[in-house]
């Protein structure tokens, strides 16, 4: 039995613009479909002063939500030249117009169409018979009018109105922000992976969509039509049919049909209607599922379905986001912080524990949310779905009622939730006598590589070609990877940390422990070692707050950031975690470091380091002891001076050796180079830590060589992990003097060195 998904849109059946013989258009295009350029033809320059991007807008949604975009966040602060005016009257050399739907009965917006033509794309504008219908609330459109720069954006949301303007303005202004941001004169917008899209045509004095036209939406309600039906007593389970014959299908189903019992007497005290099953799709990886939904889960609920992505760990997972949609089912409209928890609270179980035990393991940590951060209504930026989920679960579980909607009963539950979390108090540990010295596990020789996301859907950790760079990696003799999820910081002297966990462009959560999964089952040894991204011209070593008030601010979000993370690298059977990466300024701050570290090993997470800066970072660290291995981003420099031979650059290699070994005796700790690399510069050994200037893939080669040589592989050292190899293989495509050697000659003096090493074998 075929699934039948109805279309999202509204097929294109007419668009047709009066408007006489018209130029090629402003973005590049020809006319004719065909595109020169794209949208830098439009030529803005800062020699012509500050081009003005206007967006009249009577929505100041539409304005709040602009400034939490690309444009905004990323892109104006390093142009001058450009400048954005966001009011009811704006106007500039690029004027986006907006607009909410549904528009008024009986008039269309006015969308540059004379005289009196109306478009249709999806949506549909008219009076009478004709009357103006919209299918989908998650839908906008943009389109332009010829020959110009001037645009109308219309939609139902403002957030989605907000995300199609943007990506008008970076189009007009030639930014190229995003990998897969190809120019357009019309837009349906779902999503960035979802879209209808093209240029205009001119034929015979008239403008129509040209023959290059992409749909996204219509592909996806294809993918849809043609899966097959497993129908549960609860569900129906759409699958691709070729995984039909799939075993776990049918447990899938009785797993579910047994958990949405379980779950809907947790809600409302009463069996589900046997009437209506819940459908649920499989996705066939996480990358059709971001195409498809805008974003990666083991489970999403959209559009009143379930969308998952098999594996066998993840069955708590979809019991929580099935919770989700019952709730929402049953028409219970809560605040998204709110409707976290209570999906983990009728799920119960929340990254492999009951969500009850988490809590003094939290408490203790001093992460959990505020009665200010949990009642605002927004998540703020520090807000982790992990921890706070856990919170607001064990705050309805205080509520009154046996069922959740008993919890929920008489209204303001998010202050009451908010009200139990502020009283929590973690139990009281008694000490129990004298404590054993800590015993230092025994780690092996991490033949290593620093293994970063290539940011995009099709290529980040989460997608297929991670298993490709793996099997390559393993041909090289690398059997451990260092995964690198970031948070941001946009002051290094401000507090204002920022998870950048929510886009699948990014180190999602579910896309790290994808890879770990993947590098596991291939027989790798992984490093969780989440970093911090401080905006354009800075760096970690620069974080440094100026007042006690912001020290304390700060360290609450960085004591969530790394607890978070803890979590998921012990469900994600990680083999080490790093608990910061370069902090040099905070490494002072002992007594909050120690605590940080205490808190971690309560989850079981070990063994645990730190990666300090080769320069003024780990040496003066004072909590190593602590810890279970020195960790070292080591760009030591070589030699001075870019003519130095390679006698000379064996010098400086042995002299690091032997500070390095002096420095494991003084810590009496093992020593592990979490970072350590060349770029491929002339002169790259010295200043290893900085790449660009003059291309030298055979200075990259020397530097490489003579430190593998003289470092071998000494009692003290536990391994290293070379900057850096990408997820995807097309993103090791090097052609500029950067730290990448996967295809350059480096890559045989790392093959050979590791290839030669001793017989230590990879984890279980």
């Amino acid at each position: 039995m075929s699934l039948q998904v109805p279309r999202p849109v509204v097929l294109l059946a007419s668009l047709v613009i009066a408007l006489g013989t018209v130029p090629a258009c402003a973005d590049g295009s020809n006319g004719d479909g065909s595109n020169d350029g794209g949208s830098e033809a439009v030529g803005f320059s800062a020699e012509a002063g500050p081009t003005t991007l206007a967006v009249r807008t009577p929505d100041p949604a539409v304005g709040a939500a602009l400034k939490s975009g690309p444009m905004q966040r990323w892109v104006l602060p390093q142009r001058p030249d450009l400048r954005l005016l966001v009011a009811p009257d704006a106007d500039g050399e690029v004027l986006v117009e907006t607009c909410a739907l549904p528009a008024p009965t009986g008039k269309a917006p006015d969308l540059g169409a004379r005289p009196g033509r109306l478009v249709e794309f999806g949506f549909r504008f008219g009076s009478g018979p004709a009357a103006v219908t919209y299918t989908d609330r998650d839908l906008a459109f943009a389109v332009r009018r010829p020959s110009s720069s001037r645009w109308v954006a219309c939609g139902f949301q403002a957030k989605a109105v907000a995300a199609l303007v943007d990506r008008v303005l970076r189009q007009e202004t030639g930014v190229r922000f995003w990998r897969r941001q190809e120019p357009f004169d019309y837009m349906v917008y779902e999503h960035e992976y979802s879209r209808r899209s093209g240029h205009w045509r001119l034929e015979d004095g008239r403008v129509s969509p040209a023959a290059d036209e992409r749909d996204d939406l219509k592909a996806r309600a294809a993918t849809y039509a043609a899966l097959e039906t497993l129908e549960g007593q609860q569900v129906h389970i759409h699958i691709p049919p070729d995984g039909v014959e799939d075993p776990r299908g049918p447990a899938l189903a009785d797993s579910f049909d047994r958990d949405i019992v379980e779950l809907q007497r947790r809600l409302v005290g009463e069996p589900p209607s046997p009437t209506k099953p819940v459908e649920v799709i499989v996705e066939r990886n996480y990358v059709e599922q971001g195409r498809h939904l805008g974003q990666i889960n083991p489970a999403v609920v959209s559009r009143g379905r379930l969308h998952v992505v098999f594996h066998g760990d993840d069955l708590e997972f979809y019991r929580v986001e099935m919770a989700r949609l019952l709730l929402r089912r049953a028409g219970l409209e809560l605040p998204p912080v709110l409707e976290d928890g209570a999906a983990v609270w009728l799920a119960r179980s929340w990254y492999g524990r009951h969500f009850k035990d988490w809590m003094p393991d939290l408490g203790f940590a001093r992460v959990l949310p505020t009665v200010d951060e949990l009642t605002s209504g927004e998540r703020p930026g520090d807000g982790s779905r992990v921890l706070f989920p856990i919170a607001v679960a064990w705050g309805l579980d205080q509520l009154p009622g046996v069922t959740l909607t008993e919890k929920l009963r008489g209204g303001r539950a998010m202050e009451r939730v908010a009200a139990a979390v502020a009283g929590y108090r973690p139990p009281i540990q008694v000490p129990g006598g004298t404590a054993e010295p800590r015993k230092l596990p025994d780690l092996p020789f991490q033949r290593g590589v620093s293994f970063a996301m290539a940011n995009g859907l099709e290529v980040g950790y989460h997608a297929p070609g991670v298993d490709d760079q793996l099997a390559k990696l393993r041909d090289l003799g690398v059997y451990a990877v260092s995964l690198m999820p970031f948070a941001y910081q946009p002051n290094p002297r401000a507090p204002g940390l920022s998870f950048l966990n929510d886009s699948p462009s990014s180190e999602t959560d579910v896309g790290a422990i994808h890879a770990a999964r993947r590098a596991r089952a291939a027989g790798f040894y992984v490093l969780w070692k989440p970093h911090i991204w401080v905006s354009f011209e800075s760096w970690p070593g620069d974080i440094e707050m100026t007042s006690e008030a912001d020290w304390a601010s700060w360290w609450r979000s960085y004591r969530r950031y790394v607890m978070h993370h803890a979590i998921l690298a012990r469900f994600a059977d990680a083999d080490l975690f790093s608990l910061g990466v370069e902090l040099g300024k905070t490494v002072h701050r002992e007594a909050e470091w120690r605590h940080l570290i205490a808190a971690v090993r309560r989850l079981d997470v070990s063994p645990l380091t730190y990666a300090g800066n080769w320069a003024g970072d780990y040496d003066i660290t004072p909590f190593w002891d602590a810890l279970d291995v020195v960790g070292i981003d080591a760009y030591f420099p070589l030699a001075a001076t870019a003519e130095a031979d390679d006698a000379e650059l064996r010098r400086g290699a042995r002299a690091i050796v032997e500070r390095l070994a002096a420095d494991a005796e003084r810590f009496d700790r093992p020593i592990l180079m979490t970072e350590v690399g060349f770029a491929a510069r002339r002169g790259a050994w010295i200043a290893p830590h900085e790449e660009g200037g003059e291309l030298s893939d055979e200075h990259q080669r020397r530097a490489w060589l003579a430190l593998l040589e003289e470092l071998g592989q000494p009692s003290w050292l536990r391994g290293l992990y070379p900057w850096k190899v990408f997820s995807h293989s097309s993103f090791e495509q090097a052609t500029g003097p950067d730290f990448r050697f996967l295809e350059r000659p480096a890559v045989d003096v790392l093959e050979r060195y590791y290839k030669t090493l001793g017989p230590d074998a990879p984890p279980p």
